[in-house]
């Protein structure tokens, strides 16, 4: 249950970085980028920790696919970025196989 938790704090950060590097292209402020640097050196962190109690396909799939949601939705909330039936569609089909992926792992 431990490793889960360490790829949760690393999909957050992944995303708090992601979210930082389009904050730094919007306003062209590097202390956005110095954030997203930071952001990522401990989403990487957390993510190697997480590898070793997770099967890399399950673990690299669930980072990939969760931080796009928070990232997708991010976008939506926060940006003001288009939603759209089609978008919400296909995010809950990767959070479908999210949950799958969940269910077949060992861990």
């Amino acid at each position: 249950m431990k490793y889960w938790i360490f790829l949760a704090i690393a999909v957050v950060f992944e995303t708090m970085g992601t979210t930082s590097l389009k904050q730094a292209a919007n306003t062209g402020n590097h202390l956005y980028t110095g954030i997203f640097v930071l952001m990522f050196a401990v989403s990487f962190t957390f993510f190697w920790n997480a590898l070793k109690g997770i099967d890399l396909s399950i673990a690299y799939a669930s980072w990939a696919g969760l931080g796009l949601v928070l990232i997708t939705l991010g976008g939506i909330f926060i940006f003001k970025e288009e939603i759209s039936f089609w978008k919400i569609f296909f995010l809950t089909l990767i959070l479908i196989g999210l949950i799958g992926l969940k269910l077949i792992s060992k861990n």
